[in-house]
């Protein structure tokens, strides 16, 4: 058993579907115990190797023997049967939870760099591109960016680009290294290149030769007229995977994004994507730095092109419901084609009482049953933003649907049909759709769903009320599937006394902590202010737990009002005027049910990952409801038999429907 090469990539990326990131098998090339303070546990940080490129990871205490009685050395050959992928500010690494030796090499294996550095594509891949906007690593060029999703935007009004490009790889700067450059237009092929800027910072060494380099490729590339190019065998988009090897797709470009900036660690870089259509399914294309400015101009939306020579890769199920997207570099081509007929768009409609899953995409059918005005919001890069949310209805189930920004503006209308495709799932306070960049809304389509859902909806859905009931969760569902957010009801064990609550700010919209003055005052350190009163919030901890496990919970000034049926303030002066009273209050509440909204906070914290879960709202047990819940679970779960007893045959048992 040795490593192989791809392994590191594979972990790096966090495909999971890859065959090399199950139980993978790397060689240890170094390793360090972790400097804690105050802590007894042993921690180790791991390089870990597959010969080609290497890795950082963290061991987990539960680990730490193997290293202190020397079972796992330099060189080691170890398998990892147990691992997350965790983030430091937007650095990838693995934290292991359980390895074993399975060899030893006498040197070290390979040549290998950090995947860190360098890439094998040379170039940001999809899901480190994914990870980095998840942490808030993206800087969006205002004029550009239109989406709060992570996906490229759609450019509706693209102009029209000389037909054929093919780049000529001898004067491409070899560096892949992610750039920022202007907006570009059809006017980017013109040979006079003294008209073109450059606004944004390069993170190439040489960022003016970069572009001109650029520039000068493109005056020695081959521009004809589009062709009749019907002889050409093209590979149906349903048909391509990761294992293709010489393919050639031709369809429709049905939607177009702008260029996106962003951070990572290997400095600044920009991206656009789009999405080709033909009639057996449709696919994402990304381009990446300096594919970029070689594609950007040439792709217009609603015209056919040809592409091949890209790279097929595993795509993000947050930001497509493709199976693979397509990279383009410096070698793809991609020829306008005479337009083919546009082929029929395919919809997957599932009902919404079946979107459970949070951050995955879903065409989903509906009519409008609520409507609410348009409302702006600032994001934290200081971007305004446009939404509006809709309630959407159909025979099953009622859902909220927010749309951002161009989707604003749809004429919507209280009993429209509206068909979604391509919206994102996401869950706070229950599960709800977005629109993505590449999101497509219909008004009132003529499909044969939107027949037979007005059907329904003139005769009965007009007075159906749906009220969409979250599912619960049991506290081990919790933990095991690691929930972002959650419903749960659990029974208080115990609550920390030694700290109910904090003196907080009276400044508008802030309920920091304020650090009491000598002179009596109350100093904010974010409104950096000295007030002479302060308000009382509680927060406070409390141990909960069901029948199949037990959770810390942190209860901030709403939920936790909700439980003691006092404010913060009251509950304090009680406790100042008698301590005895303060204490019967707290533990009248052990063993009480209560239902909570939680919220599921991972973070690292003197190289060891913490959980947190804080609760978003409380509700009061209702006894009578929960009881007619259980038994509507019993008798679904049980099963009706008939039992015959004849003599000579013996029992006969029939199973009930």
């Amino acid at each position: 058993m040795k490593p192989e090469i791809g392994t590191v990539e594979a972990i790096f990326n966090n495909q999971e579907d890859h065959p090399l990131f199950t139980k993978p098998i790397l060689q240890v090339i170094n390793f360090e115990k972790a400097k804690r303070s105050g802590d007894e546990k042993s921690r180790y940080i791991i390089s870990l190797s597959d010969g080609q490129y290497s890795i950082k990871g963290m061991i987990s205490s539960t680990c730490a023997t193997n290293f202190e009685n020397d079972s796992i050395k330099n060189y080691s050959l170890v398998q990892i049967n147990n691992f997350k992928i965790k983030f430091k500010g937007t650095i990838p690494f693995m934290y292991i939870l359980e390895m074993e030796r399975v060899g030893m090499s006498a040197v070290r294996l390979g040549n290998p760099i950090s995947i860190q550095s360098k890439r094998l594509s040379n170039e940001p891949s999809s899901s480190n591109f994914d990870d980095n906007i998840r942490h808030g690593n993206i800087i969006q060029n205002k004029k550009n960016s239109n989406e709060p999703s992570m996906s490229p935007n759609f450019d509706e009004n693209v102009k029209e680009s000389p037909s054929t490009y093919q780049t000529n790889s001898s004067n491409q700067n070899n560096s892949s290294n992610p750039t920022n450059s202007p907006n570009p237009t059809s006017s980017y092929l013109n040979n006079n290149s003294s008209n073109q800027t450059n606004n944004s910072k390069n993170n190439s060494p040489n960022p003016t030769s970069s572009y001109q380099n650029n520039t000068n490729s493109l005056k020695n590339n081959k521009i004809s007229n589009p062709k009749d190019d019907s002889s050409v065998q093209a590979t149906p988009i349903a048909a391509l995977n990761p294992y293709s090897a010489r393919w050639t797709i031709k369809g429709i470009v049905t939607v177009k994004s702008e260029i996106k900036h962003f951070t990572s660690q290997r400095g600044e870089g920009k991206l656009f994507s789009f999405e080709l259509r033909d009639t057996s399914g449709q696919i994402k294309i990304v381009c990446f730095s300096d594919s970029v400015d070689l594609f950007y101009p040439l792709i217009v939306q609603n015209k056919t092109f040809e592409i091949s020579k890209g790279t097929i890769k595993m795509a993000n199920s947050q930001y497509t419901s493709s199976d693979y997207e397509i990279h383009l570099d410096k070698n793809s081509s991609v020829q306008l084609s005479l337009d083919i007929p546009q082929p029929p768009l395919t919809y997957n409609f599932i009902p919404i009482s079946e979107i459970s899953e949070p951050n995955k995409i879903f065409d989903v059918i509906g009519i409008i049953k609520e409507s609410y005005p348009p409302s702006k919001i600032t994001t934290k890069f200081n971007k305004e933003m446009k939404k509006k949310d809709i309630f959407i209805i159909d025979k099953t189930s009622t859902i909220r649907v927010t749309l951002w920004n161009r989707f604003v503006e749809e004429n919507l209308e209280i009993g429209n049909i509206i068909a979604l495709k391509g919206v994102k799932s996401s869950e706070f306070n229950g599960i709800n759709l977005s629109t993505i960049s590449t999101s497509l809304i219909f008004i009132n389509p003529d499909l044969e769903e939107s027949f037979s859902l007005k059907g329904w909806y003139d005769l009965y859905g007009k007075e159906v009320k749906i009220k969409r009931e979250e599912e619960r969760k049991l506290i081990c569902e919790v933990k095991d599937y690691e929930l972002e957010y959650s419903l749960i009801c659990g029974t208080i064990m115990f609550i920390k006394e030694d700290s109910l609550w904090y003196n907080s700010c009276i400044g508008d919209q802030c309920n920091k902590k304020v650090v009491l003055e000598d002179n009596g005052g109350y100093r904010c350190e974010k409104c950096n202010k000295i007030y002479d009163d302060c308000n009382v919030r509680y927060m406070i901890s409390v141990h909960v737990g069901d029948f199949t496990g037990q959770l810390w919970l942190t209860l901030f000034d709403e939920a936790a009002t909700r439980i003691f049926g006092i404010s913060a303030k009251d509950l304090k002066n009680l406790g100042d005027e008698s301590p005895t009273h303060l204490q019967n209050i707290v533990k009248g509440l052990y063993y009480k049910e209560f239902y909570y909204k939680i919220k599921r906070k991972e973070e690292i914290y003197n190289n060891e990952s913490r959980v947190r879960y804080n609760v978003l709202n409380t509700e009061n047990l209702e006894c009578g409801k929960e009881i007619r819940k259980m038994l509507s679970i019993i008798e679904r779960s049980m099963v009706k038999v008939r039992i015959m007893v004849s003599k000579g045959i013996g029992i006969k048992v029939e199973i009930l429907k």
